[in-house]
Formats: structure tokens, sequence, C-alpha cells
């Protein structure tokens, strides 16, 4: 990794902390590693963007995001994709609209509580879903696949260990 040089990012939020890895090549690796965290979330937005025109030209990337979650693990209630997305439940709803209307969704009454409404996709939705989700793979992954199978495990290891220490 390179760190440093011309347009180094600012370390001062750095300092002050009496952590053990307050170290200036810390600081500038950590920095180097936003850096690219924000670049790969730039990716996926581009990505997600591109795969929501692709299901219907009117659906918008963050759209996409949840019609995906619904797709991937099935009919769940708007709090339940608020919560997974960690969104807004006022986003979530007015997303469910939008794809109420594109005709991406479709709702039901909540078997475990008849007040509520439990949302799944179409199978219009599913179709193209299944469609996309390949190329969209192939342009998220690809890079990956010329990667050695241990250095993908411990990618996944060391990123299944950060999002939980982040969630603590």
């Amino acid at each position: 990794m390179v760190v440093g040089g011309e347009g180094a990012l600012s370390v001062s939020w750095f300092r002050g902390s009496s952590s053990p890895g307050n170290e200036p090549e810390v600081q500038q690796t950590l920095l180097l590693i936003e850096e690219r965290l924000n670049a790969l979330q730039a990716r996926s937005r581009q990505v997600w963007r591109a795969a929501a025109t692709e299901i219907h030209p009117d659906l918008q990337g963050s759209g996409y995001r949840a019609l995906a979650i619904l797709y991937r693990q099935g009919p769940m209630r708007s709090s339940e994709l608020a919560d997974t997305l960690d969104v807004d439940r006022s986003l979530i709803s007015r997303q469910l609209k939008q794809l109420a209307r594109l005709r991406l969704v479709r709702s039901a009454p909540d078997p475990a509580d008849g007040r509520g409404r439990v949302f799944a996709v179409t199978e219009t939705a599913r179709e193209r879903l299944q469609r996309y989700e390949a190329a969209t793979k192939q342009q998220v992954f690809g890079p990956l696949l010329d990667w050695p199978h241990a250095e993908l495990i411990t990618l996944g290891d060391l990123l299944d260990r950060w999002v939980k220490q982040n969630r603590t």
C-alpha cells in the first residue's frame, strides 16, 4: 500500500488518541483503508444504479438495494427491511411505494399480525433480478476470481471481524 505523498489525507482525527496503534504509519494506513473503502462504496453505488436501470428505467439505486434484499431474504415487513438496510423507516416506506408502482413488489397481510403488511418481490422482479444478478456479481466480484482462495478466505474473515466489531 502506498501512503502519504501529495494529496495525503490529514491524520488530525487520530491526534490525542492514546490507543496503541497511534503511530504515524498506522494512522496513514488507516486513512488509506478509509480512502479505499470510499472508492469501493462509490463503485457499489454505480453498480446499484446500473442494475436498477436494467430492472426498470425508473428504479433508483437505493430502491434496487431494497428490492435485492427482498429477493435474497424473502418477504418481510417494512420495519425489518429498514433495519436490514439500516435506514429510516420513512425512506423504506417511500421506496416500497415506488417499487409497488413499478410492479416490482407486492404486499399482503402479515400472517403473524394481520394489522401489518409483508412485502415480497413480484414474479416480474424475480425474473429481472435473476437475469441481472449474475452480471452484477461479475462486475463486483470478478476481479477477485484471480485471487488465491486462501486470500479470499482471509479477506472474508477480516471483513466479518470488522463488521462484528462495528456492531457493538
